[in-house]
């Protein structure tokens, strides 16, 4: 059977490494088969920020391009295409089951929330993300006062990390945030929750640890990663992508699941980029290609 995991980058590759962990029983064993979503080297998603039409329109060709692989399952592994999904999903039928992070990520907060009167929570995702006010909205329609629910964007970090998540840059940004949070909400003493809603972003998980512990007296990092359990093992893994990866990318990916799940650092390794995967259109190219 084939399962396919997919995000607009590398992030879900921390979700996809479950498929591997010691000890998973199950009866179902999937042939995983991960899908980079990025559509172009040149643009992302996130670069298509305000133009919802065009972000929908590549998504469903994405949707279309995993068809292909008739899979029983398609986790969509980023926050950033669970938001667009979940309103191509109103007039879009791929033909296959979806499961998303935005549920499960929802579900994390609102626990944690209620585990701690008075708590904070911190939304840190793409610039997609936040913007949708996705997460907030959720938060409040959950009964939530909305002084308790703030978010910040974090554009261009998921890249920064692709490229090495314990860099000097990675975490001079994680600083430059930690400190922005600082000034937006200063440090009351109560508990801090701090959601990290982009796939990417906990892999540099020590990072943002000590970047808000020296902001803030009480934090807790929530990473919905780590929520996503989904029952079955991995038999085989495949890395399919239209963009190349740049050596610096490659290099931190190997560090990453040399040891955690070797098939992906295979998979990695031996990757051609194909361009039909899934189609972009052309004025989308040429709008954002430049």
């Amino acid at each position: 059977m084939n399962l396919v995991v997919c995000d607009s980058g590398l992030g879900g590759l921390d979700i996809a490494a479950e498929f591997f962990g010691n000890g998973k029983s199950s009866d179902s064993k999937y042939n995983v088969i991960y899908v980079n979503a990025w559509p172009d080297d040149r643009f992302g998603y996130n670069q298509m920020l305000g133009d919802e039409e065009s972000q929908l329109r590549v998504l469903r060709n994405v949707m279309e391009g995993i068809a292909k692989f008739n899979p029983v399952n398609c986790v969509i592994a980023c926050n950033t295409l669970c938001i667009l999904w979940n309103k191509l999903a109103t007039s879009y039928d791929p033909g296959f089951h979806i499961t998303g992070l935005v549920e499960i990520a929802s579900v994390l907060m609102e626990k944690a929330l209620a585990r701690h009167a008075g708590s904070r929570l911190l939304i840190l995702g793409t610039a997609t993300t936040v913007a949708s006010g996705a997460y907030e909205n959720e938060m409040l329609r959950r009964g939530f006062a909305r002084e308790r629910i703030h978010a910040i964007p974090c554009p261009g970090l998921a890249t920064l990390i692709e490229r090495g998540p314990d860099t000097p840059e990675v975490k001079s940004y994680i600083g430059r945030i930690a400190e922005q949070a600082e000034n937006k909400l200063g440090d009351t003493g109560g508990k801090l929750l701090v959601a990290l809603c982009c796939t990417h972003f906990p892999y540099a998980v020590s990072a943002w640890n000590d970047a808000f512990r020296k902001k803030f007296s009480n934090v807790e990092i929530l990473n919905p990663n780590r929520e996503m359990r989904i029952p079955g093992s991995a038999v085989g893994f495949e890395y399919r992508s239209r963009i190349t990866m740049p050596d610096a990318t490659r290099n931190a990916m190997r560090r990453l699941f040399s040891k955690r799940a070797p098939a992906i650092t295979a998979a990695i390794e031996k990757y051609a980029p194909e361009p039909n995967l899934f189609s972009v259109p052309a004025d989308i190219t040429e709008r954002y290609g430049k």
